[in-house]
């Protein structure tokens, strides 16, 4: 019986180039194959320390701390807008893993911001988002949904002057319990009615 020899699969030259170049310490502008650039600290051969990541295909940068090739520690990560070519911060803050976590604030894009904690790239633990209509949910989170103790508060404007004063509404999503007050209750209204400029 005939013996049939298959060729030996082997990877592309220049992974095992990559592999022997052993990349250690401080380095230049380090080019990926696919166009991504990594100019930072490197420990054996992975990113590590201090270092600047830029993704060609989306030109998002990523500029903080490296664990063992993945991002760790604290940073920024930002992308181009598509109309002004200029950056636009989307988070600031702590990462675990490659992902969100610990504390840290996110931009949305239109113009909603939450600040607080994250758990593997979701809102979790003690938090507060900043709606575009003004008002702002303080409180709990758990894998990006509001959950058990919070505060919500829409601002509006009194008669007097227009000095703003916020409705609250204090929920425990645990218990079910939605309690609608005013805050503070006619400290704000007493203040402004009886200014002099009424």
């Amino acid at each position: 019986m005939p013996v049939v020899k298959y060729p030996r699969v082997r990877d592309p030259l220049f992974y095992e180039w990559d592999r022997k170049a052993q990349k250690c310490g401080l380095r230049h502008t380090i080019y990926a194959v696919n166009g991504d650039q990594y100019t930072g600290e490197w420990l054996d051969n992975l990113k590590h320390g201090k270092g600047t990541q830029i993704w060609k295909n989306t030109g998002a940068i990523y500029s903080g701390d490296w664990k063992f090739g993945k991002r760790d520690g604290h940073g920024s990560y930002s992308i181009p807008d598509p109309v002004t070519k200029e950056y636009r911060r989307v988070y600031t803050g702590m990462w675990e893993n490659g992902r969100r976590g610990g504390r840290g604030v996110f931009f949305y894009p239109n113009g909603e911001r939450y600040e607080g904690e994250w758990s593997n790239g979701l809102r979790s633990g003690w938090g507060k988002m900043h709606y575009k209509d003004g008002s702002v949910y303080e409180g709990e989170w758990l894998e990006d949904k509001h959950n058990g103790q919070g505060l919500f508060g829409v601002m509006l404007l009194s008669g007097c002057l227009g000095h703003p004063y916020f409705w609250m509404l204090h929920c425990s999503l645990a218990a079910g319990l939605w309690l609608l007050r005013l805050i503070p209750p006619l400290l704000v209204l007493s203040l402004c009615c009886s200014s002099p400029h009424a």
